[in-house]
């Protein structure tokens, strides 16, 4: 795909990139420094609070963007029932695919889930409640999920989906220094 194909379907997607800094500033008065990150693209809004820790203040950056995400599908969901007077559709929707695959659909674009088998608040409720039933079918996400995961030790990029040897539903993820890292699907807090 071209560069100019890929922004005009981010654009028609109403997908709008960004750019983040983060700032270190001196503390005089204990000899420190604060790190904060700063959206510098259009009103230079600070995210999250100020910490001494560097990766500490790009965590409270992240979990504020991931706070704004939530405030805004709360939103879309408001407007969905009380003004369009449509039923209320939880975020995450599981599929069965005729190759016997679950497929699991996380606030996703897709118009029509294929085999529809059920509905879910959270990816953890999905996985113990119905991905773990039967732990020799394959799964994966639709291709318009997100692929962000947040799991207990961090943040990273889904990078595949997979089972452990009890049959769990299990991702593999890549943080930002490099390492990859498998966390059960049950587990994970969040995906944006």
């Amino acid at each position: 795909m071209t560069p100019e194909a890929a922004d005009w379907v981010l654009s028609h997607i109403g997908f709008t990139l960004a750019v983040y800094a983060v700032l270190r500033t001196p503390r005089p008065a204990t000899d420190a420094d604060e790190f904060t990150a700063l959206n510098v693209d259009d009103n230079r809004h600070l995210l999250g609070a100020p910490d001494p820790d560097q990766d500490t203040g790009i965590r409270k950056a992240l979990s504020a963007l991931a706070e704004r995400r939530r405030a805004d599908a709360r939103q879309v969901e408001h407007n969905r029932v009380h003004i369009l007077g449509r039923d209320p559709v939880p975020p995450i929707c599981i599929g069965h695919t005729a190759p016997d695959t679950y497929i699991v659909h996380v606030r996703c674009s897709c118009p029509q889930v294929e085999g529809l088998a059920a509905h879910f608040e959270h990816v953890s409720q999905a996985a113990a409640d119905w991905l773990d039933e039967i732990p020799t079918t394959p799964w994966k996400f639709c291709p318009t999920s997100p692929t962000r995961v947040t799991g207990p030790s961090g943040s990273g990029r889904l990078t595949r989906t997979l089972r452990n040897a009890e049959g769990a539903a299990v991702v593999e993820l890549q943080h930002a220094d490099g390492h990859r890292e498998a966390v059960a699907l049950a587990e994970v807090s969040d995906l944006d």
